[in-house]
């Protein structure tokens, strides 16, 4: 009969993670794991993670959840059944649950793939591709956020993502001026993520001053909240792409939906995160929206441990994304899970290993 197995884990930073809505030290996750009592050694594994006051769920809402597919367990469908068991666990779980329906999903992937933690088999899993990355900088003081960025292009990256929002804008400018003046264009492309963190009155002037420092796009100018109409515009205006990121984590609707809502909003990027979003479902609906409207996208975490971010590497390789994706972060726990992946100046490598492939939880 098929079992399913919630599992809480918190993975813990190796120093504390500063964004524009406050400072991080731990991180919860929730590990799911779907077999057949019949062949127990055959497990599934999943990842359910999502984010304090940015996903729609909550943890409350994750054990409401998973307590539901545990009372569907109770039906005791056979081993043959296991598509009638997943139609009727999709079904209980409501899209709000974002995140528990990527985990399932994952389990689902890793069981039909022979429970090797091969969600997406394709030439990244066969070490023939690798995917382009850009390089993350975390907010800290001026002199640190360059060194980091230093770091980074010492190590081969040639795209650079920066958190901003955390100091006065004005010492935000005069650090990508230093970093401007070590890097030309031509040399480093620099995409900014605001993660909400300006104000409706302001955000025209700073994304002026912003755009003197060749800017590739910036994320999510304007909180989620704000309304369509006021974002629209500032999309058609900006001198900088837009790429939306909270904004699609907010949205709940359709494919047709998202058309005429992405109608409305314009933009020139999408940013999507399968644990906030909707899984593999949503990253598609969201793509197609993007290739009728002729937007770029990319794929990005959202602080997933190891494994989280081999299910997401691996589809990524599957979407044919030109863009430098936002997947390498799994260096920032202290306590994370066995990886999959490797990076190499700025390219993510499908490296398995056996404490990967057998993901047991202590």
């Amino acid at each position: 009969m098929w079992q399913v197995g919630l599992y809480p884990y918190d993975l813990h930073f190796r120093m504390p993670v500063r964004t524009s809505r406050g400072v991080m030290r731990r991180h919860r996750v929730h590990f799911i794991q779907l077999y057949d009592t019949q062949a127990p050694h055959l497990a599934g594994w999943g990842e359910c993670a999502p984010l304090r006051g940015l996903s729609l769920e909550t943890e409350a809402d994750i054990q409401q959840g998973f307590a539901q597919l545990e009372q569907l367990t109770r039906k005791g469908f056979k081993s043959h059944q296991f598509a009638d068991f997943l139609h009727e666990a999709y079904s209980l779980l409501p899209d709000s649950l974002r995140a528990l329906r990527w985990a399932l999903h994952m389990a689902q992937q890793d069981l039909t793939h022979d429970a090797k933690r091969l969600f997406y088999p394709s030439p990244f899993t066969e070490g023939k591709q690798s995917i382009p990355l850009n390089g993350l900088i975390w907010m800290g003081d001026s002199n640190d956020m360059l060194r980091q960025v230093e770091h980074k292009v010492r190590s081969g990256f040639g795209c650079i993502k920066i958190k901003i929002g955390g100091l006065d804008f004005a010492s935000e400018c005069a650090l990508l001026a230093r970093i401007r003046r070590l890097y030309a264009p031509e040399l480093l492309t620099l995409r900014l993520d605001a993660n909400g963190a300006f104000g409706e009155r302001d955000v025209m002037q700073k994304l002026s001053k912003l755009s003197a420092y060749y800017i590739h796009s910036i994320e999510q100018p304007l909180p989620a909240t704000t309304p369509s109409r006021i974002y629209g515009q500032l999309c058609r205006e900006s001198p900088i792409p837009v790429a939306l990121d909270e904004s699609l984590i907010a949205f709940t609707g359709d494919k047709e939906a998202k058309m005429q809502w992405i109608r409305t909003m314009g933009g020139r990027y999408l940013v999507l995160k399968p644990s906030l979003i909707g899984g593999e479902t949503a990253v598609k609906e969201w793509i197609a929206v993007a290739h009728e409207q002729r937007l770029g996208y990319w794929m990005s975490s959202a602080l997933e441990s190891n494994l989280g971010l081999s299910a997401i590497a691996q589809l990524t390789a599957t979407l044919n994304s030109p863009y430098p994706q936002g997947i390498g972060l799994g260096e920032l726990y202290q306590n994370n899970t066995p990886t999959a992946v490797q990076i190499s100046a700025d390219r993510l490598h499908y490296a398995p290993n056996p404490s990967y492939q057998q993901f047991q939880l202590s």
